[in-house]
């Protein structure tokens, strides 16, 4: 039985709102309401596999298919990066990680991706993915460098600001409880109608 509202969680991402106009129309199109909820990055995945919300907006699939409950939504929604975010006197590449002195600001799912990189300094997992604290920590010398996930526009805005360097490639999609299996084959269909047009770059 389909369901008339839906809890669809999102993380604190300048990236996101594309992303949640878009899993809105697909709801909107299915005659499902949805309610947002904004969730740290790694307490959005146990809320989602405890069956607390009925999906999240978007979220690396590697990540998302490491829980029991949750179902990853296909097609992809986008490919995007993870990279290294370096004060502009730093320099700016993968061996920047091997540094022991140095402090970078991360969270566990990025570094689930990346757990095959060598880093040998210290790594902040923060659950806090608001772009602005990013900013703070390495403008203000409390971080070295830090590891953000970004689409192409974002990662433009912020290369205006600071060296930026690609770690890895990611596919990010939709993800909903495994409750909700029945409806995948409309949600993915509905989706799929939608993709040649969206475009989060754009939209940024």
């Amino acid at each position: 039985m389909k369901p008339n509202t839906i809890s669809v969680s999102h993380l604190n991402h300048p990236a996101t709102p594309p992303f949640r106009r878009l899993i809105k129309q697909v709801y909107d199109d299915l005659g499902i309401d949805v309610r947002f909820y904004e969730v740290p990055a790694l307490r959005g995945f146990i809320e989602l596999n405890n069956g607390h919300v009925d999906a999240d907006v978007v979220r690396i699939d590697t990540n998302a298919a490491r829980y029991a409950n949750i179902l990853v939504v296909q097609p992809a929604l986008y490919t995007a990066e993870l990279v290294l975010i370096c004060p502009i006197v730093h320099s700016c590449d993968k061996s920047a990680l091997s540094d022991p002195n140095a402090i970078t600001i991360s969270n566990l799912g990025n570094m689930m991706v990346l757990d095959d990189l060598f880093i040998n300094g210290s790594i902040l997992n923060s659950e806090v993915y608001d772009f602005d604290d990013v900013r703070y920590l390495l403008n203000n010398g409390r971080v070295d460098y830090a590891i953000y996930g970004v689409t192409e526009s974002l990662k433009k805005s912020i290369e205006r600001e600071f060296k930026v360097t690609e770690l890895s490639k990611v596919s990010l999609h939709h993800v909903i409880h495994k409750r909700h299996a029945p409806l995948l084959p409309e949600i993915q269909d509905t989706l799929e109608s939608y993709l040649n047009s969206f475009d989060p770059d754009t939209d940024f």
